[in-house]
């Protein structure tokens, strides 16, 4: 998995190699962290991935992280296409 930004656009790509972006959902702080939905700082790509769901065509539709002490989950929503419609910051659990 890797987590990157341009601007106010999230690009996530996950194991399979499978590119989504998301524009406007990014607040960056420090060190390139991200807020939380408690407005924490975290550091996605420094956690290890806890669980994942997908739908039957095998798209991300959430994904759970963990620092091993506290999860939080991402949910991703799709057009009737499968294409990338929204992103949630990460929700903690």
């Amino acid at each position: 998995m890797t987590i990157s930004t341009s601007g106010d656009t999230l690009v996530y790509q996950d194991l399979s190699g499978q590119r989504m972006e998301a524009q406007g959902v990014v607040s960056l702080g420090p060190s390139g962290g991200v807020k939380d939905s408690t407005g924490a700082i975290i550091y996605p790509d420094s956690y290890a991935i806890s669980a994942v769901t997908r739908d039957a065509s095998g798209n991300l539709l959430t994904m759970t992280i963990t620092d091993g002490t506290t999860s939080w989950m991402q949910t991703i929503t799709r057009d009737a296409n499968g294409n990338l419609s929204t992103m949630t910051k990460w929700v903690r659990q």
